[in-house]
């Protein structure tokens, strides 16, 4: 999988993180959530492809 295809921004890739959430978070993982990049803030979620807004994060699975 290309994330900075999937995140779709033009920052270079060394900006790019993978973010998995703490173990207490509703929505927990054991892997990766969410591609969010540090300079321009973009963040997708990894199931749903969905570009996540302030505060939005990605269900589990990308369930509604």
């Amino acid at each position: 999988m290309n994330y900075k295809e999937m995140l779709g921004c033009d920052c270079p890739e060394e900006h790019i993180i993978l973010v998995e959430y703490n173990y207490n978070h509703p929505q927990h993982y054991d892997g990766i959530s969410e591609i969010t990049c540090k300079k321009c803030k973009k963040r997708v979620g990894r199931w749903s492809g969905k570009t996540l807004s302030d505060g939005e994060v990605e269900n589990k699975f990308g369930k509604v």
